[in-house]
């Protein structure tokens, strides 16, 4: 049977018993899972490794847990992809990055376009989501995300290979994958359904950015978002 992993913020010994006091990791084994002493976790935080540990009790809003076994974590990104996703309503882009969270993205950036809605969203909600799709799918470290950017911020970092999603643009983007040293960090900017404005255009194109499209089809922002980092992720693992 598959056992679920928390990722928790105390130190994790080889083994022995530790206490876990992140009530809400509590209160998930308790009221939602119904685990019980002698259950079986697994648990990591940023050590590298993934441990097994046995439900020793319950002791009000924590835990003691005897750490029984423990592996190196392999399960990490081919590369560093970090998703620029232009401003969309909050649930689809909470969408976003749960699904790229599961697909091995490493950090995301809501971004601000000419043509984006001008919304604000909760970061703690989506620092959870990308915590709990971490732990779901069992990659080892939890995507960055960081706070809302326009493109000009964005484009002030050098040190990366920028990738920008356009319907128009003449190559696709797993040709231009497939062409890209694997060591350099992606950066994939994907804007509103209407599309770039030309100001925006101007301004990659001044910094000499590498334009991709997805096809020929108009694609809803969250849909190209995935795909993205779906082709992104297959062809760097």
């Amino acid at each position: 049977m598959r056992l679920h992993r928390f990722l928790i913020e105390e130190e994790i010994p080889k083994s022995g018993i530790i206490l876990v006091e992140d009530r809400s990791i509590v209160h998930q084994w308790r009221k939602v899972f119904r685990l019980k002493e002698g259950d079986l976790v697994i648990l990591f935080n940023d050590s590298g490794y993934d441990h097994t540990a046995r439900i020793v009790g319950f002791k009000g809003k924590e835990a003691e847990v005897e750490i029984i076994d423990r592996k190196k974590e392999i399960l990490k990104p081919g590369r560093n992809v970090h998703l620029c996703v232009s401003l969309i309503k909050k649930d689809k882009f909470e969408w976003i990055v749960e699904k790229g969270t599961e697909l091995g993205i490493t950090s995301f950036t809501p971004l601000i376009s000419d043509r984006s809605l001008k919304n604000n969203l909760n970061m703690e909600k989506l620092n959870k989501i990308a915590k709990e799709a971490t732990e779901q799918s069992g990659w080892s470290g939890v995507p960055l995300i960081h706070n809302i950017s326009c493109i000009e911020e964005l484009l002030d970092r050098r040190d990366k290979k920028y990738i920008i999603l356009d319907l128009y643009a003449d190559t696709d983007l797993l040709q231009v994958l497939d062409k890209t040293n694997k060591e350099e960090q992606l950066v994939v900017l994907i804007g509103p359904e209407e599309g770039w404005s030309d100001e925006e255009l101007s301004l990659f194109k001044k910094h000499s950015v590498t334009f991709a499209t997805l096809g020929k089809e108009t694609l809803k922002t969250e849909t190209a978002a995935v795909a993205a980092a779906s082709i992104s992720m297959l062809l760097t693992s």
